[in-house]
């Protein structure tokens, strides 16, 4: 018999980091992210400084492009968005494939040596499960969800190597009633040959959501057992969770996922450090005058 667990988050340890988008020029792909990868599938999502159509074009065999085929978001061919998010699906397992990334009409080909992605083998059938569950909004409010934004989920065990799981991801469309849910007892190594082992009781996760011009945000939390049925929610719009962010980095408890230094380093010392703190409460208190 499965056993169900929902990924919660404590309010009182909740971290979170709120990003400014990056900037993108003309309609080149940023934040380009390879997740879900499995034996038959493996998606593929970017985001673009403008609301365009976006595609994956792509095949076997890099030589013959001509007989490639194309993918348009999984939300539906005439979307027109600055987030974007293909599934390629009904693959080969153990194949390796080579794929552009068009936005409107730039092409992404890496100067034609093209992106590339192995799929994995066939996996056994997960054992149990795993499942994370939350909601993500565009206000501090929590009135208005944050549809059309990609939610990535990576899960760190501290026993016995440190190391992290491949990357599971979902996207938050209006037809799931702005719920996102991942299964992660589908996770795998980062070399996507074996599932990862991990427990829901005695491990963390990084939370992930970028949601285009709209922002970003991460939290970092315990996976824990849910008794009280709560489910943990992110806001897009919150300064202050900078300021704790930057105080949990300074106390080591970042130390093992990458930090964008570019983001917190206000007066650009290439250090995170307490003067970018007081610079950030300086810009509020301004904010308010």
């Amino acid at each position: 018999m499965k056993v169900h667990t929902v990924i919660p988050i404590l309010s009182a340890t909740l971290v979170l980091l709120i990003c400014i988008p990056l900037i993108a020029y003309a309609d080149n792909p940023v934040n380009i992210r390879i997740t879900n990868i499995r034996g038959t599938q493996f998606t593929v999502s970017w985001k673009t400084r403008l609301p365009e159509k976006g595609q994956i074009i792509f095949g076997e065999n890099p030589e013959k492009t001509d007989s490639w085929q194309i993918l348009y978001d999984d939300r539906g061919e005439t979307i027109i968005d600055d987030i974007h998010y293909i599934t390629l699906r009904h693959l080969i397992p153990d194949t390796v494939y080579y794929f552009d990334i068009v936005s409107g009409d730039t092409i992404d080909n890496q100067q034609g040596k093209h992106h590339i992605q192995k799929t994995s083998g066939i996996l056994n059938i997960p054992d149990g499960s795993c499942l994370a569950v939350g909601q993500v909004f565009i206000d501090n409010e929590r009135q208005q969800p944050a549809y059309d934004s990609i939610i990535y989920i990576t899960i760190h065990n501290n026993d016995p190597d440190q190391q992290t799981s491949s990357t599971e991801s979902c996207i938050l469309s209006q037809n799931n009633g702005g719920y996102w849910a991942i299964e992660m007892a589908n996770a795998v190594t980062l070399t996507h040959d074996s599932r990862y082992i991990f427990s829901c009781n005695n491990s963390r996760a990084l939370i992930e959501v970028e949601s285009g011009n709209n922002g970003s945000a991460q939290i970092l939390t315990p996976l824990i057992d849910d008794t009280n049925g709560y489910i943990p929610t992110i806001s897009l719009d919150n300064e202050i969770r900078d300021i704790l962010f930057i105080l949990d980095f300074l106390s080591n408890k970042h130390h093992d996922f990458q930090i964008n230094y570019s983001r917190y380093d206000k007066n650009e010392d290439s250090r995170i450090n307490l003067s970018d703190i007081l610079m950030m409460l300086e810009n509020i208190a301004s904010q308010q005058e």
